[in-house]
């Protein structure tokens, strides 16, 4: 998933300025998700002549200035001379963050190209207190011993693979330096990998690791913190054990949930499962009638687009009260998903009345759409409905329900009442249960009141260009209900 991040110096300078930026690329590496790095560049002129920067300004609300380089009226940079300042990054999903800084002046355009690998990694298990006798055999060697057999499992849920060589793991009772290091290992999406603290751990699937007897100081039984930092010191996860469940270990599906005791899922018996949930082996063999898996949520809802130009969610230049609405839809898997024959619609029609996808409608592993109701969108990536989404989005509230080809829900949205003029977002979007939906982040005053196809409130008015969505989408043309081969990647 990539998102386009851009920055803008507004210069005015006489012909002889030359600017330039030192280093003119910066590659933050990993950055954990929702975690802000830090980076200082220079801007010099390296001409004879001063320059007036008259403004620097942040496009893109993962970027940041911690202390703007340009705090007055404006700023004059002096012939062969530079100005230093801090730029702070946080990706706000997993995947390649790109950003670009440009200065400009009447003779010179110059930019500086930022990078960073917004990654997802969390400590999903954590067996603090093993079992007596074989019951606490958790590495599988044959002996249950009090250190060797505590463990830490971690779990990438983000949509690529991720080195954790030079990661550390430890808890807080130790000095940084003695955590362990893990080796160069490739983390796949969807993958786990498992720290026991010794012995010779058999029979686990994921990547298994060995510290030197103990984890850390040793995991306490009455509660610890257990502490995963990246190559880069940045922290990744945290687990907060206040008490560790006694003779089982504690797990979590999100690094956002808290960490509960193993069996505490109705028909899970194990006391631990390392290198593997238990938890959503077991929710998935439990068939619920009528619900399908979560593959696709949907991440906004737009039912309520202000009055005037501010309005004209799908940028075709006539604002409409029922064409603007829209629903947006992401593909949380490490996979493609074909949606051919999938509805989308309120719950006020029957299925004749939903938007059905038509064959060929592939979303690919990260990425998104949008159905808008009505109009003429200008984005690739956009459907368009028959003048309204179902029988119109209602201000007050409505239910909202994705459903796949055999008429199985894949997501519902029960809205009690949707925000005035703004659309409404899924809190985190790929949150599976016990979701919040919050208003979109933009100011009242701002036309930021929404954002379709892109992850977040991080553009501007108008449609969203395909290098500032979460994925690298291609598609041909606009898609109304008549059916299309389609495939969006």
């Amino acid at each position: 998933m990539r998102a386009f991040l851009a920055f803008s110096l507004l210069l005015s300078a006489p012909l002889s300025a030359q600017l330039a930026f030192r280093p003119a690329s910066v590659d933050l590496g990993q950055v954990p998700v929702g975690a802000r790095r830090l980076t200082t560049v220079r801007l010099y002129n390296l001409g004879a002549m001063p320059v007036l920067v008259e403004a620097v300004t942040p496009m893109d609300m993962s970027l940041t200035l911690p202390a703007p380089p340009v705090t007055d009226v404006a700023h004059w940079l002096a012939g062969m001379d530079s100005m230093e300042f801090s730029v702070s990054a946080m990706p706000v999903v997993p995947g390649a963050l790109h950003g670009r800084l440009q200065a400009r002046s009447p003779t010179d355009t110059v930019s500086l190209v930022l990078r960073a690998d917004g990654v997802r990694i969390f400590i999903s298990e954590v067996l603090a207190d093993p079992a007596a006798g074989s019951a606490g055999d958790a590495n599988g060697d044959g002996e249950r011993q009090t250190y060797a057999d505590e463990f830490v499992e971690l779990h990438n849920s983000g949509p690529q693979t991720v080195d954790i060589g030079g990661w550390r793991l430890s808890d807080d009772d130790a000095p940084e330096a003695d955590g362990f290091v893990f080796p160069p290992t490739a983390l796949p999406p969807g993958g786990f990998a498992v720290l026991f603290g010794g012995g010779t751990p058999a029979a686990i699937a994921a990547p298994t690791f060995v510290d030197d007897g103990r984890i850390g100081d040793g995991l306490a039984n009455m509660g610890d913190r257990v502490l995963l930092l990246t190559a880069g010191r940045d922290t990744a996860s945290v687990a907060n054990g206040s008490d560790w469940g006694h003779d089982r270990s504690l797990s979590r599906s999100s690094g956002d949930d808290p960490l509960l005791p193993h069996d505490s899922v109705p028909g899970v018996t194990e006391l631990f499962s390392p290198g593997r949930d238990a938890r959503i082996e077991e929710s998935e063999a439990i068939e619920t009638p009528g619900r399908a898996a979560a593959t696709v949520l949907i991440v906004e809802i737009l039912a309520d687009p202000a009055s005037g130009d501010a309005g004209d969610a799908n940028g075709d230049g006539v604002r409409d009260t029922y064409a603007d609405e829209f629903i947006e839809l992401l593909n949380i898997m490490a996979d493609d998903v074909d949606i051919s024959g999938w509805s989308l619609g309120d719950d006020d029609t029957d299925d004749a009345g939903r938007f059905h996808f038509p064959s060929g409608t592939v979303l690919a592993a990260g990425s998104r759409l949008v159905l808008f109701g009505g109009g003429s969108p200008a984005a690739p990536w956009a459907f368009v409905d028959d003048g309204r989404i179902g029988n119109g989005l209602t201000n007050s509230g409505d239910v909202i329900t994705l459903r796949d080809a055999a008429g199985d829900t894949v997501d519902s949205v029960d809205g009690s009442g949707w925000p005035a003029d703004r659309a409404s977002v899924r809190s985190p979007e790929n949150c599976l249960a016990g979701c919040e939906w919050r208003p979109h982040r933009g100011l009242p005053s701002s036309v930021d009141r929404f954002s379709p196809g892109v992850a977040g409130s991080t553009q501007g008015a108008g449609m969203p260009s395909p290098s500032g969505t979460a994925a690298d989408i291609r598609i041909a043309g606009i898609l109304s209900r008549s059916a299309r081969e389609i495939r969006i990647k």
